[in-house]
């Protein structure tokens, strides 16, 4: 599989030219701007690329490009969806650790964003039904 720069896969991710399968290049680029997005539904169905992970311990910090925009954007997730999911690819060969860091080598494509699942849980301390969301990778 070919090596592609970041310009031009996002391009090709846009105008239909890939499958969402593509190799980006090695090591990740190095990102200076970034917004923090502190709702996630923002990222629900909007495809992007991750390309680093940090485990902060109770949460997972995600570096990630918004595949229609180009945007470089930053999330966290505690939960038992996405940073679950990303807590055990970096338990594979396919990414490079450094103590808590983990650089995505080659990025991950994210191709339909992210997914939510609503439900109810029983709060043990008032035993009262809340409602929930769990995030996940698709």
């Amino acid at each position: 599989m070919a090596i592609t720069p970041l310009n031009e896969l996002l391009e090709m991710i846009k105008n239909g030219q890939t499958d969402g399968f593509a190799v980006i290049g090695s090591p990740a680029p190095e990102f200076t701007d970034r917004r923090l997005i502190t709702d996630k539904n923002e990222l629900v169905n909007v495809p992007f690329v991750l390309f680093k992970a940090y485990d902060r311990g109770e949460y997972v910090t995600m570096e990630i490009v918004i595949i229609s925009t180009g945007e470089v954007v930053v999330f966290n997730d505690g939960s038992k969806g996405v940073a679950d999911q990303v807590r055990k690819h970096t338990a594979g060969a396919d990414v490079f650790v450094t103590g808590h860091e983990a650089e995505f080598v080659p990025p991950v494509m994210v191709a339909e964003g992210l997914r939510v699942s609503e439900y109810e849980w029983t709060n043990p301390k008032t035993n009262k039904k809340q409602p929930a969301k769990t995030y996940y990778l698709t």
